[in-house]
């Protein structure tokens, strides 16, 4: 299935890029005085709150990732709807703060994947936009390390206390970016030993959608395998969580389900 863009008109600010248009995957919305229709946002920002432990960030979170994989010699991870690659450089630095550097690179590199070819521009530069929330979540999570993963000397500041962070090139390597669709990916994820990231973008399909896409996803992988859900999709779509229970995945964290 492919997914396109039919007339569509874009307003983007900081890690917010809506996406106006006509396409029969996406619910139809109203989009206030616009003559088009709301299709989705890339809105995103770093170690976001749904898979954060109140207390410890995404500390919880990464060590859930390495017990379900501590066993795997080479881990495949996917991040579908990466957006502008904030979610990717999360985990990159959840998983190196977790393992090491040695320990983390069974996981690397992560490819990530966004239907939008402007936010796949941003992605691949190595700079990346940071609010003020951003940063302090970024030094929570790091244990204010910052300057293991970005050039903190080469911060371009912007307006309302946001700035675009540097990334170090070693950091940058890890990720790898590519403008696709979760449909057309789906026969590409290798089954075994395998982390997929698809958050916060299945509740603005149509339910019909969902339901093939999912299930797809889910028959596609084995054992031992690991999905990753937003809080928004769990809420917004009762049949996602029909097909994990008819596939037989538990869940071992937050809007993490492993293939038992």
């Amino acid at each position: 299935m492919k997914i396109s863009h039919i007339n569509y008109v874009i307003n983007f600010k900081s890690t917010e890029r809506k996406v106006y248009g006509d396409n029969p995957l996406f619910k139809r919305r109203k989009s206030g005085s616009r003559n088009e229709r709301f299709l989705y946002s890339n809105y995103t920002n770093f170690f976001r709150l749904d898979l954060q432990d109140v207390c410890l960030g995404w500390k919880s979170f990464r060590k859930a990732i390495s017990r379900a994989f501590q066993d795997s010699p080479k881990v495949n991870v996917y991040n579908f709807a990466s957006s502008d690659g904030s979610e990717t450089y999360s985990l990159i630095i959840s998983l190196i703060e977790e393992l090491g550097e040695e320990g983390a690179k069974k996981f690397f590199p992560i490819k990530a994947y966004d239907i939008d070819s402007e936010i796949i521009k941003q992605a691949k530069s190595d700079k990346i936009q940071c609010l003020k929330d951003d940063y302090e979540k970024i030094l929570k999570n790091t244990d204010g390390r910052i300057d293991r993963y970005f050039d903190i000397n080469n911060i371009d500041r912007k307006e309302r206390g946001s700035c675009r962070l540097r990334l170090k090139s070693a950091i940058k390597d890890c990720a790898q970016f590519e403008e696709a669709n979760i449909a057309d990916k789906i026969d590409e994820i290798n089954p075994s030993n395998s982390l997929v990231l698809c958050r916060n973008f299945w509740f603005n399909l149509n339910e019909k959608d969902v339901k093939n896409i999912f299930e797809r996803l889910c028959a596609r992988l084995d054992t031992g395998s690991v999905i990753v859900l937003g809080e928004l999709d769990i809420c917004g779509c009762n049949v996602i969580s029909e097909i994990l229970e008819q596939y037989g995945f538990e869940k071992i964290y937050k809007c993490t389900y492993q293939k038992k």
